[in-house]
């Protein structure tokens, strides 16, 4: 392929045949944003379906640059090839603050009282909820991290005490063996 400024080939990461030039518009192919703004996923959700078959068209613009488009007839076969997907990016909904307080609450009780890790707990508030068990997991994560007064899974008995560099030195220097301080 030749850039139409010099003589000299386009240099791209990507096999020639799977790289177009953009002369005109392309009724047919969907730039990323707006795909992903139809299918109601993220831009980074469309990225991780490339490992699922969806299959980008890369587009070198007047500029030269590299861009990502998709072709209308392909996001057709990726979802009838992946109707699962396609469902979920249709109900998908951003969770609220009374949601997220709600995991942390059905964490906390369930820690409580069953002697279960992180991800058993998220495994089954995922399943309560019909939230995806890494957004569970994560919300969680992100809770443990900004309140760590109120860690869950320091209480729940599952090993995820987190004491802290600074305390872990002070028990360290206290002569205290390294298989104690991990229990």
């Amino acid at each position: 392929m030749q850039d139409r400024r010099s003589a000299e080939p386009v240099q791209t990461d990507t096999p020639a045949n799977e790289v177009h030039e953009m002369d005109k518009a392309q009724p047919d192919q969907w730039s990323q944003d707006r795909l992903a703004n139809h299918l109601n996923v993220s831009t980074r959700t469309l990225t991780r379906w490339h490992k699922r078959g969806l299959k980008p068209v890369y587009v070198l613009t007047h500029s030269g640059k590299k861009t990502v488009r998709y072709d209308h007839r392909e996001v057709l076969r990726f979802v009838s090839d992946q109707p699962r997907l396609a469902r979920r990016a249709k109900t998908f909904s951003h969770m609220t603050i009374a949601e997220r307080q709600n995991l942390v609450a059905l964490a906390s009780q369930m820690a409580q009282h069953a002697d279960l890790g992180l991800h058993e707990i998220s495994r089954r508030i995922a399943e309560q909820t019909g939230r995806a068990v890494e957004t569970v997991r994560s919300t969680l994560r992100r809770f443990e991290k900004t309140h760590p007064d109120q860690a869950i899974f320091s209480r729940s008995g599952s090993g995820n005490v987190n004491l802290g560099d600074e305390r872990i030195s002070e028990l360290y220097d206290d002569r205290i063996e390294v298989s104690e301080i991990a229990r």
